[in-house]
């Protein structure tokens, strides 16, 4: 080997030895940005310990940083610059009114080593305050959704095997009569929506129909640890979807006389009340992406009479579909359910008091799966408590095989 060689050889050998240095010193010195947030809970619950809250901080690109706050509501991230929002969910124990939910946000912002930059290009100190939605559990909850439809025996899409399923989380006998099931519009979370930034302080509009379960107050128990389907399509599926659904054994039919694009429930199936009517023959639910929520309405009658507030034109346009409104704080529960977080547009339809995040089928429609809260305890005789801290993101198992508490043989 000749001395040029050597000499090549040597100087390749520092230049790599050089760039590895370089690399590393360039890991090293990835520079970092410290972010502070502050949780606040409403007027008079200030000395309530928020330890047991949760606070996710993610960013545009993905990361996911999980913390807990302290008992104070405070807690601190050393995070790379970039974009971020948060998610706090969790509960909080009060001695006068037991556990409650709490869950809030904050909208997405740009942290820099210097502070936040605001959209006019100030820079803030590097902190964020969250006021949190307090709440006590509902005993009614969604427990499982299957919306994404399966496939027909004979081949195609089948989407008539749909249902939900309402769930008794206490310890007492809920009575299930006067019950709303609807969905909040706009369908999909793709759409375009009129009420976007409203639904904080404004009504929440429902897309559809809207049904009640009927009974005199103590028709339709529902005893600790028991859940009731509610199905679009009450018949036997089995024969004709690969889903294998039973669905002539649900609790309740979505169904009234008047539509012809959907069939009569199988005996022993209740149907439920049309209460408000909507342009269309039959239920429609989003196979993508739909809200759902269970709600009372507390003076049906003054409800009805009441048609300036209660139902409306989306807003900017005076003709069209005149959709039925609710008060988010009538919501016993719900469910945001999209089609993808990497989708062009998705838009959140429950407030955050209601749901501060989402779910989604991650292997996508027409496969047959469902979503379903996870277990949180498992008590002693055997009943069974499912997650709700009104984040659905954490609260629900999704790609889940469906397993519907249907009525027996």
């Amino acid at each position: 080997m000749n001395a040029i060689m050597k000499i090549s050889k040597i100087g390749i050998s520092c230049l790599l030895i050089g760039i590895i240095f370089f690399g590393c010193l360039r890991e090293l010195s990835t520079p970092s940005a410290q972010l502070t947030l502050v949780a606040i809970l409403p007027e008079g619950y200030e000395n309530t310990d928020m330890s047991t809250v949760r606070v996710r901080i993610v960013s545009s690109g993905g990361h996911d940083e999980p913390k807990n706050l302290d008992v104070e509501g405070m807690v601190a991230f050393n995070l790379r610059p970039g974009l971020y929002r948060a998610i706090i969910s969790g509960r909080v124990f009060c001695d006068s009114l037991g556990t409650l939910n709490v869950s809030g946000g904050v909208s997405e912002f740009l942290l820099t080593e210097n502070g936040i930059v605001e959209q006019r290009g100030i820079l803030q100190e590097p902190i964020r305050t969250a006021n949190l939605n307090i709440s006590v559990p509902s005993p009614l909850i969604i427990r499982e959704i299957y919306f994404g439809g399966s496939q027909g025996i004979t081949g195609g899409n089948y989407i008539q095997d749909a249902y939900i399923e309402i769930y008794n989380n206490s310890s007492r006998t809920v009575y299930l009569d006067s019950l709303f099931v609807a969905t909040v519009a706009p369908a999909n979370s793709t759409a375009s929506d009129p009420w976007r930034g409203l639904r904080e302080t404004e009504h929440l509009p429902l897309f559809s129909f809207i049904f009640m379960v009927p009974g005199d107050g103590t028709t339709h128990p529902l005893l600790p640890g028991e859940g009731a389907v509610f199905a679009r399509n009450a018949l036997d599926h089995s024969r004709v979807a690969t889903s294998g659904l039973r669905l002539d054994r649900a609790h309740f039919a979505l169904y009234h006389p008047t539509f012809t694009q959907q069939n009569p429930p199988e005996p022993g199936v209740v149907t439920m009340e049309l209460m408000g009517t909507a342009q269309g023959s039959a239920v429609a639910w989003s196979v993508g992406s739909p809200a759902f929520v269970i709600y009372r309405v507390p003076d049906w009658a003054e409800y009805r009479r009441n048609h300036t507030t209660w139902r409306r034109y989306a807003p900017g346009t005076s003709s069209g579909i005149l959709y039925w409104h609710i008060d988010k704080d009538w919501i016993l529960d719900g469910v945001e359910i999209i089609t993808r977080p990497t989708a062009p547009t998705v838009n959140k339809r429950l407030p955050l008091s209601v749901d501060i995040s989402y779910t989604w089928l991650r292997r996508g429609q027409y496969l047959g799966f469902a979503v379903r809260r996870k277990v949180e305890a498992i008590m002693p005789d055997g009943r069974i408590i499912y997650q709700d801290t009104n984040n659905s993101d954490e609260d629900f198992e999704t790609d889940v095989i469906p397993n519907p508490a249907l009525r027996p043989f």
